[in-house]
């Protein structure tokens, strides 16, 4: 799947966008990891949060620490 913006993330927040594959599950969702060079993989995956819950881009998935969110 490719994850895309026109908006400011294209501008701010490029290098989490790109090209992922599906690597695994967490919190019972799919996880997919960006192709990108090993190292600088970007990690799209749910976060969940007492009852709450947002998907994520960020470089440790699983973790609070990413620049693109959505609830």
């Amino acid at each position: 799947m490719e994850l895309q913006s026109s908006g400011e993330a294209s501008v701010h927040q490029s290098n989490r966008l790109g090209v992922f594959a599906l690597t695994g599950i967490l919190n019972d969702r799919p996880k997919y990891t960006s192709l990108k060079e090993e190292g600088q993989d970007e990690h799209l995956f749910y976060l969940r949060s007492r009852n709450k819950g947002l998907w994520m881009v960020g470089p440790s998935a699983g973790e609070f620490n990413g620049g693109l969110a959505h609830r």
